[in-house]
């Protein structure tokens, strides 16, 4: 279980850095780095465990997993020297449940560790 908890974090973490990069990225024209950071999350990209699933059953899994289909959009139709104009509904969404699934995934594997 150790092991789904810690893979499960690292995705989560993957996906707040992408979150808190669009925001920070708006109004402005989409440069290297961000090319760079967008190619590696969708390589790392996969679906959370349905054991941490289980063990959080409150969470907004859905949500998430629409994050992955914005990545691939994003992979797909974002180019250099383009704007990112808005954050969508959902980027705002996630960027206040990922924090909270991020603390609640650390404690859980706290407790896996013990």
């Amino acid at each position: 279980m150790y092991n789904y908890l810690k893979a499960d974090l690292y995705l989560v973490n993957l996906m707040l850095d992408h979150v808190q990069l669009v925001e920070k990225t708006v109004g402005r024209q989409i440069d290297t780095d961000y090319m760079i950071h967008l190619e590696h999350i969708a390589y790392h990209l996969s679906e959370i465990s349905d054991k941490t699933k289980q063990i959080l059953p409150e969470m907004n899994w859905a949500c998430l997993s629409r994050l992955r289909d914005l990545i691939n959009y994003e992979v797909y139709h974002f180019k250099l020297g383009d704007v990112i104009e808005t954050v969508s509904d959902e980027m705002l969404v996630l960027s206040e449940l990922l924090p909270k699934l991020r603390d609640c995934l650390e404690q859980e594997l706290e407790g896996a560790r013990k």
